[in-house]
């Protein structure tokens, strides 16, 4: 009964408001989502992003790719985030941070796009570099599987691929122990 109301509903219902409603009801589930200009990484939109076609982020998310800092993902949109926000930040004092650099896709894009080399300031990377530690995960994340570790040592990469950048600082160890 409560499933041929729930057609009659959507029957009765405008497309638009059906679709939200079919959403709602069924998050999990791809609706579709008539001329997007931007469907990737379980983001969709029919907003502008014209920021694709701009040829100063193009470089620095290719170079952030080539990181392989994504496993196989592609987060554009995400990079596109931290870019415009280093952006941004360059109108504040102090420098930049990243606590949990990975590889260092995000932090790399940030920087090319930002020309931060050219930057009076420093942008510090803190991770261990290896993925979680045991300390610090707690009981509860235990108990729904979280594990120590979560990705193959790259300390060596990432300095490598921040050589460029005299001012990029890269700092290995566990925070907040690595913040005192």
């Amino acid at each position: 009964m409560l499933r041929e109301f729930r057609r009659a509903l959507l029957a009765a219902l405008p497309e638009p408001l059906s679709k939200i409603i079919r959403c709602v009801g069924a998050p999990n589930k791809f609706i579709h989502f008539p001329d997007p200009t931007y469907a990737k990484d379980e983001l969709v939109t029919r907003h502008n992003c014209d920021f694709r076609r701009e040829p100063r982020f193009a470089a620095a998310y290719a170079q952030a790719r080539a990181t392989n800092s994504f496993y196989g993902g592609d987060p554009e949109w995400r990079a596109y985030v931290c870019c415009w926000a280093g952006r941004h930040a360059l109108n504040l004092p102090g420098d930049f941070v990243e606590c949990g650099v990975n590889k260092g896709g995000y932090s790399l894009a940030v920087a090319s796009y930002v020309d931060f080399a050219a930057q009076p300031r420093r942008f510090w990377l803190l991770d261990t570099y290896e993925g979680l530690v045991d300390e610090c995960i707690s009981d509860a994340e235990r108990a729904v599987g979280r594990r120590a570790g979560g990705y193959e040592p790259c300390y060596d990469q990432v300095v490598r691929t921040f050589s460029p950048y005299p001012n990029v600082r890269i700092v290995r160890g566990v925070i907040p122990g690595t913040l005192a």
